[in-house]
């Protein structure tokens, strides 16, 4: 009897034993396993930022590049002289200019260039140059209280493309007459969202 009692108490400290040790590596690796993912988000979230901003950068001094280009400067300058009789002509000329911008760069969805007479010349990648009247928007405005080098970076919108809907985040800007630093139209860089989703996925994936 005596014997039975000692078994049964050595078997349930056993059980004891074995449990507080399958607990304390439970939760032990579980600690390490947070750990080691929040090391691993934090780096994800470290290299996505640098991408993120080199991405953007490159998208800012495109934007320069056509804020100074000689030929959009001269038909910024002059837009209200131009007749309708020569507006093909100049879509023309600027689905040319544009197309080389945007042409190499999957990341370009369309350009916007807005006159200071509220004409919009919108190309969209695989189209041509549409020309349309506008209503100044609230960005403009916002940039016209901003330094002449500023620029601002709009939330993700959609737009209709060949009949789906895709989100764009957009860089906008106002141009200035070089040397004179008057304003002769505003720019508005469309950027795939879809591209920036590709970043994030190309990390994941490279980790």
């Amino acid at each position: 009897m005596l014997q039975t009692k000692i078994l049964i108490a050595f078997i349930l400290v056993l059980f004891v034993v074995i449990g507080l040790t399958c607990l304390i590596f439970y939760y032990g690796n579980m600690r390490d396993t947070k750990t080691h993912t929040y090391s691993m988000l934090n780096t994800l979230s470290r290299q996505y930022s640098k991408t993120v901003d080199f991405f953007m950068d490159d998208i800012e001094k495109i934007s320069l590049s056509i804020f100074s280009d000689p030929a959009i400067q001269g038909i910024l300058a002059n837009h209200a002289q131009i007749g309708p009789e020569e507006g093909l002509k100049v879509r023309n000329e600027l689905f040319a200019l544009l197309f080389n911008y945007a042409h190499p760069r999957p990341e370009i969805a369309g350009i916007r260039l807005l006159t200071t007479d509220h004409i919009s010349y919108h190309y969209e990648a695989g189209s041509t140059v549409n020309a349309e009247v506008f209503q100044e928007e609230l960005w403009q405005t916002r940039l016209d209280a901003m330094s002449k080098s500023g620029y601002l970076l709009l939330p993700p919108s959609s737009s209709n493309e060949e009949g789906y809907r895709e989100k764009n985040l957009s860089l906008v800007r106002h141009i200035y007459r070089i040397p004179r630093r008057d304003k002769i139209g505003s720019l508005k860089i469309d950027i795939n969202a879809h591209e920036m989703g590709r970043l994030r996925s190309g990390l994941h994936l490279a980790t």
